[in-house]
C-alpha cells in the first residue's frame, strides 16, 4: 500500500537562538524540508509507510538541498516537478524563550496555478482504498476537486490560515469539503470547542468519516456523526512547534491505514506530535514513541 501525498514544499531555515556555539553565534542552525505536504511525507516515511512524494520545487540551489535530503531520508522523490527558473520558497523560523516562534517568508516564483498543472498527471497513479493526503486551501480548489473524485481514501488539511479571525468563513469551507474527502484535520487555535460542534450534523449522510480540530497542543476533539469526543493532552514545554500538525495528520494517516482504531490512532497521533514539539528539529521514528504507545495498548 502506497501514501500518495501531494503539495507543493519549502526549505526550513531553523534558528534556535536559545543555544549558541562558536559557528553560529546568533544560534543553531538546521534545514530542513518543510510545507503541509513534505512534512506528512516525511512523517509516513519515518514510521515505515511506503511514500510517494508529488511535489514542485524551483530548479534553483534551495530546491536541490531539499531534494537531497530527502533522498538521504530514502524518500521516493521521482514525482517531483521541477519549475525551471523558479526559486523555492524559503521559512525562516526563530525560535525563542521569550516569544512564539517567528517565522519570514521568502515566496518561491512558481504560482499556485503551475502548482496544479504540474502535479495533475499524476492523478492516475493512485489506486483504489489507498489513501491520500492534499492540502485543502483555496488555492489547492482545482487540484482537490479533482482529486477528491479518485478511488483513494482523502485525507484533507484544511488549515486555519486562509480564515484567520474569520470563524464564518471557515465554518463554510470546512462544510464544503465533507463530501469530497473521508477524513479532515481542522485547526482549532483560539476558537472554543463549542465553534466546531455543528460539524456533527452536516456530517450526517456525508462521505466525510471523521473530523479532527487540534487546539494548539491543548486538546485534540474528533467528531463524527454519532459523536463529538475530546482528548485533553498532556503539556509540554515546546522546542519548536512548527509542523507539529502536520507530523499530527501524517502519524494519524499512518495508523488508521495500519488498522488501528479511530481512537488509537489519534491518540497514538497525539504522541507523535508531542514529542516533535519537544525537539529543536526533528519527527519521531516508532521506537522514539513506542514507549509512550505501550500505555495506550
Amino acid at each position: 500500500m502506497k501514501f500518495h501525498i501531494f503539495g507543493d514544499g519549502c526549505l526550513h531555515v531553523n534558528i534556535n537562538q536559545n543555544i549558541r556555539n562558536e559557528v553560529f553565534s546568533f544560534g543553531q542552525v538546521s534545514l530542513s524540508p518543510g510545507g503541509n505536504a513534505m512534512n506528512v511525507a516525511r512523517q509516513i516515511n519515518r514510521f515505515g509507510g511506503e511514500v510517494q512524494l508529488y511535489s514542485v520545487l524551483g530548479d534553483d540551489p534551495v530546491g536541490q538541498m531539499i531534494s537531497g535530503i530527502l533522498r538521504q531520508e530514502e524518500l521516493n522523490c521521482n514525482h517531483i516537478v521541477w519549475q525551471q527558473n523558479s526559486k523555492t520558497t524559503t521559512v525562516c523560523i526563530q525560535l525563542s524563550k521569550q516569544q512564539p516562534p517567528r517565522l519570514t517568508v521568502e515566496v518561491g516564483e512558481y504560482t499556485k496555478n503551475g502548482v496544479m498543472e504540474a502535479l495533475r498527471p499524476f492523478f492516475n497513479q493512485v489506486k483504489p482504498g489507498e489513501p491520500v493526503f492534499i492540502p485543502a486551501y483555496p488555492e489547492y480548489a482545482p487540484l482537490f476537486d479533482n482529486l477528491s473524485l479518485s478511488r483513494g481514501e482523502i485525507f484533507a488539511d484544511c488549515g486555519y490560515a486562509p480564515y484567520s479571525g474569520h470563524l464564518n468563513e471557515y465554518k463554510q469551507a470546512i462544510v464544503r469539503i465533507l463530501n469530497k474527502v473521508n477524513y479532515a484535520l481542522v485547526s482549532g487555535f483560539s476558537f472554543r470547542q463549542e465553534d466546531f460542534h455543528f460539524i456533527k450534523e452536516e456530517l450526517e449522510g456525508r462521505r466525510c468519516q471523521a473530523v479532527l480540530v487540534t487546539f494548539a497542543g491543548r486538546g485534540v476533539l474528533w467528531i463524527t456523526s454519532d459523536q463529538i469526543r475530546y482528548l485533553e493532552t498532556e503539556q509540554v514545554i515546546p522546542i519548536n512547534s512548527i509542523g507539529a500538525g502536520d507530523c499530527f495528520f501524517g502519524s494519524f494517516m499512518y495508523f488508521m491505514k495500519n488498522h488501528y482504531s479511530l481512537m488509537d490512532s489519534i491518540q497514538f497521533a497525539h504522541k507523535a506530535a508531542s514529542w516533535k514539539v519537544q525537539q529543536f528539529d526533528s519527527l519521531p521514528y516508532l521506537q522514539d514513541i513506542g514507549n509512550l504507545m505501550d500505555g495506550l495498548l
